[in-house]
């Protein structure tokens, strides 16, 4: 079993690295030289997105439906409060 000495110095030497880290990553670009981006996003990026969400469609649903088979109780609550919440908002 470790001392309190032996810890004391340990923690002393994790906040020292912890500081060093701090130091060196001071802004975005730190750890590659490079400038931070600070331009706004164009709008090409949500379009990028939805063609990810088309590749990775076929694995969210065969995980609710993995979900709907485990769960099946949480489920029938799950969709009775979406159907609530639905009909409350659409007054």
């Amino acid at each position: 079993m470790a001392t309190k000495a032996e810890l004391l110095e340990e923690l002393e030497d994790l906040r020292a690295k912890l500081a060093e880290t701090r130091k060196t990553k001071t802004s975005p670009g730190a750890e590659t030289g490079e400038p931070p981006d600070d331009d706004p996003p164009n709008g090409d990026e949500p379009m990028s997105q939805l063609g990810d969400l088309e590749t990775l469609w076929p694995e969210i649903s065969e995980e609710l439906e993995r979900f709907q088979q485990r769960y099946p109780r949480l489920t029938i609550v799950g969709a009775f409060a979406a159907g609530f919440l639905l009909g409350r908002t659409s007054k």
